[in-house]
């Protein structure tokens, strides 16, 4: 009983919602579902009604920034204070859904501390359950491996968003990473970056390196059956993984 919807914008046409609730009413069973959706596309009346309604277990978004001139450089939605009023609208509607983004560290527009304090507000306010932070990627594919309509834009054209690719390395067998810099940090400096941001969400007990996908698998195991539960458990493998290292250390 347990689905993750394999579209990976589930909610880019209002009738797949429509249609998923439709089928979801006919089921004799309630399904725990769980995917990808837009955040912004929630702002929609009919789309918030629906979510309301459909209830689904776990959500991820792509927000990646909540500095506004990162996301108009990286071609998303600069109305950060929209974002936000959607994130808080769809918790009250739906407070048993676990909400979760990925946040993209590196982005053009930000500084350290625009980083670190975004990060802080995302905890602070609990605008989301979950977050997985992960340092810009821009890759060079392979094309045994990949066409190369697979190449993002930014990985294509770095210099045309403002990154100088410093160098190149080999990263598995399907594609070379390039290593960049911008106006702010590089690719190897925004990793101790990251883990600053890291050491915060820890002190406050914020789940890291979690995502809806990973939620709906603990709860088909039965491991957790709520958002409080995937919490609570989250922090004690945290707890356990930081003892495991303290004594690695010694």
């Amino acid at each position: 009983e347990h689905f993750y919807l394999a579209d990976d914008t589930c909610n880019d046409d209002t009738q797949k919602l429509r249609t998923l609730l439709e089928v979801k009413n006919n089921l004799a069973f309630d399904p725990k579902l769980a995917g990808f959706f837009r955040v912004e596309l929630f702002g929609m009346k009919e789309q918030e009604e629906l979510w309301e309604q459909l209830k689904i277990s776990g959500v991820s978004f792509g927000i990646e920034t909540l500095e506004s001139s990162s996301a108009k450089l990286a071609n998303k939605s600069g109305n950060v204070s929209k974002t936000v009023d959607i994130l808080k609208k769809l918790k009250q509607l739906s407070p048993d859904t676990l909400i979760s983004s990925g946040i993209i560290l590196g982005l053009r527009g930000e500084s350290e501390q625009s980083f670190l304090d975004n990060i802080k507000r995302i905890a602070d306010e609990k605008l989301l359950d979950a977050l997985y932070i992960s340092v810009l990627e821009l890759g060079k594919p392979n094309s045994d491996v990949y066409d190369d309509n697979y190449v993002s834009d930014m990985s294509a054209n770095p210099e045309k968003y403002g990154y100088t690719i410093t160098e190149e390395e080999d990263f598995r067998v399907s594609k070379k990473l390039m290593h960049w810099k911008n106006e702010w940090t590089d690719s190897k400096s925004a990793l101790a970056i990251r883990d600053k941001a890291d050491a915060y969400l820890r002190s406050v007990n914020f789940p890291t390196g979690l995502s809806s996908f990973e939620y709906l698998n603990f709860m088909a195991h039965g491991v957790v059956s709520n958002v409080p539960d995937m919490m609570a458990y989250t922090h004690q493998i945290e707890k356990r993984s930081l003892s495991v290292a303290n004594k690695i250390r010694k």
